[in-house]
C-alpha cells in the first residue's frame, strides 16, 4: 500500500475535503456539480470561521480521506472522518483517527464523537466510552400545543451562552454566533427556559430547562413545517406529540471524561459530524 501522509486543511483544499466527503459518506444528489460547490464553500467557511480544523490524507497525492476537530473551550469533537470507498478496508480511516485524535488531544483533555453503528468498536479500543444512544428524527407540528412566549433573537443574549455552557460543560460561544450567521436560521427563545436553533429544514442545537420550553419552541419551528432533529435517547419520549419518526441512530461517546456539564438540558444536537 501506498504511504499514506496526512496534513492539515487550508480552504485551497475545499474541494478535495467535498470530493471525499461525498463519496465517504454515500451522499448524491440530481445536480452533483452543484453538490459539490455547495459542500466545498460549506466546508471552505467552517475553515475561514475557525470552526473545524479539517484533515486530509493522500495517498500518492490524491486525497483519500478526511476528518475534523471542533474546538471549544474545554472540550473537542472529531467529526467528517470518512474515506474514499476505492480504499475501504486498508486501515486508512484507523490512521487518519489516530493522527487526528493525537493532535486533538493537544488542545482539550475530553474528547467527543458520535459514532455510526459498527465503528463504536473501534473507537473503544481507543479509550472511548459510550454515554448514550442519540437518534436522527423526523418532526411533525403537533395540534395539542398552543404557542406561546416564542422569541425570535436577532443576537445571542448572554443567557443563552450561559445556559449552553450548563448543558455542555464547555464554552460553545463561537459556534453558536457561527451557526446563527448561516443563511436561513432562527435563533429561538422561551422566557430564559430555553432555546434552538433552527433552518428550513432542521432543528439544533436544542437547549431546555422544561417541558413547557420545549414544547413551545419545537411547535413554533415546525409550524413551517416538517424538520430533522438529533436526540439523546433519554429524551426521546418527550417528542410523542411531535410524531417522531426514526431515520438514523449513532452512539454518542467520549474520552477523558472531565465536563462539568448537565446533560439533561439537551434536547436536540446540531450535527453528529459537528455538534
Amino acid at each position: 500500500m501506498a504511504e499514506l501522509n496526512i496534513r492539515l486543511a487550508n480552504e485551497n483544499d475545499s474541494k478535495d475535503l467535498a470530493l471525499v466527503f461525498i463519496d465517504s459518506f454515500g451522499i448524491s444528489a440530481e445536480n452533483n456539480e452543484k453538490l459539490i460547490e455547495n459542500t466545498a464553500n460549506s466546508l471552505k467557511l467552517r475553515i475561514n470561521k475557525k470552526v473545524s480544523d479539517f484533515y486530509l490524507a493522500f495517498q500518492d497525492e490524491k486525497a483519500v480521506g478526511l476528518g475534523a476537530e471542533t474546538r471549544f473551550l474545554g472540550s473537542s469533537y472529531i467529526g467528517y472522518v470518512g474515506v474514499l470507498r476505492s480504499v475501504w478496508r486498508q486501515g486508512i480511516g484507523t490512521k487518519l483517527f489516530q493522527f487526528i485524535l493525537k493532535e486533538v488531544e493537544k488542545h482539550n483533555p475530553t474528547v467527543e464523537l458520535f459514532a455510526n453503528p459498527g465503528a463504536d468498536s473501534v473507537y473503544r479500543k481507543l479509550d472511548f466510552k459510550d454515554q448514550f444512544l442519540t437518534y436522527k428524527v423526523e418532526l411533525t407540528a403537533s395540534k395539542e400545543i398552543i404557542i406561546e412566549k416564542v422569541q425570535e433573537e436577532e443576537k445571542i443574549p448572554q443567557w443563552i451562552f450561559d445556559l449552553d455552557k450548563s448543558a455542555m460543560g464547555c464554552d460553545r460561544s463561537h459556534l453558536l454566533e457561527f451557526l446563527i450567521s448561516e443563511p436561513k436560521t432562527s435563533l429561538l427563545s422561551f422566557e430564559d427556559r430555553g432555546f434552538m436553533i433552527t433552518t428550513e429544514r432542521k432543528i439544533g442545537p436544542v437547549i431546555v430547562k422544561d417541558t413547557k420550553a420545549a414544547y413551545n419552541l419545537l411547535n413554533y419551528s415546525l409550524a413551517t413545517g416538517k424538520k430533522i432533529m438529533l436526540v439523546p435517547d433519554k429524551q426521546f419520549p418527550y417528542l410523542k406529540p411531535f410524531s417522531p419518526v426514526e431515520k438514523q441512530r449513532c452512539v454518542k461517546m467520549i474520552k477523558e471524561t472531565r465536563l462539568k456539564n448537565d446533560s439533561s438540558l439537551i434536547l436536540g444536537y446540531n450535527s453528529f459530524a459537528y455538534s
